[in-house]
């Protein structure tokens, strides 16, 4: 089954947008991989580790963007402040 997402903070201003999963698996990190999967299939990129950091990912073709998954917050997903609304409208395709 396809997982659905959902931004769970849209007016927030943090530079920390957090992502929930239909199943919310907070001690799992599928539903990381799964949104990152779709997102990289779709621009074309890899998914790469950031190096030296536990569940951070950035992806190829997807500029300035962190992924990131821990057992308290879930999913999130890290931008630049200045750049939160056009990071969660690109990301509202994909959830």
């Amino acid at each position: 089954m396809n997982k659905r997402f959902m931004i769970s903070d849209e007016n927030s201003l943090s530079p920390w947008i957090y992502v929930m999963d239909n199943e919310q698996e907070w001690d799992e990190p599928d539903g990381l991989f799964e949104l990152m999967k779709r997102i990289s299939k779709d621009v074309g990129g890899s998914i790469h580790a950031v190096e030296n950091n536990f569940y951070q990912y950035t992806i190829d073709g997807v500029d300035d963007l962190i992924f990131q998954w821990d057992g308290c917050f879930g999913i999130v997903v890290i931008c630049k402040p200045c750049k939160r609304n056009s990071t969660i409208k690109f990301l509202k395709k994909y959830l």
